[in-house]
């Protein structure tokens, strides 16, 4: 199901915890990992009705670079889809290839902007999936500021691909557009290496994987979401050393395991 406002939530930089925050203000979850020395410190309301959690002192994790980064992880704002299958609609949401954010789901990802410009004035770097909906909250936003660096990366995208024990995997709404036409649509000077690569954002016709639903069309990460779970989290590790604040928009279906 969908959520219509945002999972937002803050974690230091010594650890990726594993826990997940609704930012209109409703706890959704808490699950540290093992040995953890301390859980949440406080958490903090977001004017009007964000909230701010953050992980102190854990004693074992997964462990980052000591460095002074946090991470924000937000999902996207509503899409195409998520009001079909909230009223129902199942089959008819999943089938919209790569669906776009609707009016409420843009005036979501502008709210986000202000919750960024008051909360985390130290943005240092923005990761973000390449199906359209995550691409559209990153720009939205972010706005117009061309300073910080936006990184486009398949890792953290949902399940593209047929998962016989997951109906939702593999549908044309769980899969994404051809690079050449996201570069048209979102800005060229943004990071897109890692969707240029066909090993990592692939097609059926060009991978032989099987997909689901009544088109084969779109673009998935060829890896089920549970799959890149250990490969995300050394991924930001390596790309995370000495900045502020990182926010990492991406998915409900990939947070729930990543975060917990």
């Amino acid at each position: 199901g969908f959520c219509s406002k945002h999972h937002f939530t803050c974690v230091a930089a010594s650890s990726l915890t594993r826990f997940q925050l609704d930012v209109g203000g409703l706890f959704l979850g808490r699950a540290a990992l093992s040995q953890i020395g301390k859980y949440l410190r406080s958490y903090i309301p977001y004017p009007p009705q964000f909230w701010w959690h953050e992980l102190v002192c854990p004693t074992r994790s997964y462990k980052l670079h000591t460095m002074p980064a946090r991470f924000l992880f937000t999902r996207h704002g509503e899409a195409a889809h998520n009001p079909l299958i909230s009223a129902g609609q199942k089959a008819e949401g999943r089938a919209i290839l790569d669906p776009a954010l609707t009016d409420t789901g843009a005036a979501q990802a502008n709210a986000l902007r202000d919750a960024l410009k008051e909360q985390a004035p130290d943005l240092a770097m923005v990761i973000t999936s390449p199906l359209t909906r995550a691409l559209q909250t990153t720009w939205l936003a972010l706005g117009d500021d061309t300073s910080i660096p936006i990184i486009v990366t398949p890792l953290h995208t949902e399940s593209g691909m047929l998962d016989e024990a997951d109906i939702v995997a593999g549908q044309p709404c769980q899969r994404g557009s051809a690079v050449s036409d996201l570069k048209a649509r979102f800005p060229r000077n943004w990071d897109w290496t890692a969707v240029e690569d066909t090993e990592f954002w692939t097609t059926t016709e060009l991978s032989g994987i099987a997909v689901h639903g009544p088109t084969q069309d779109g673009y998935f990460h060829p890896l089920k979401s549970e799959a890149r779970q250990d490969a995300f989290r050394t991924w930001l590790r390596d790309r995370s050393s000495d900045v502020g604040a990182v926010l990492v928009v991406g998915h409900s279906g990939f947070f729930k395991d990543f975060l917990g």
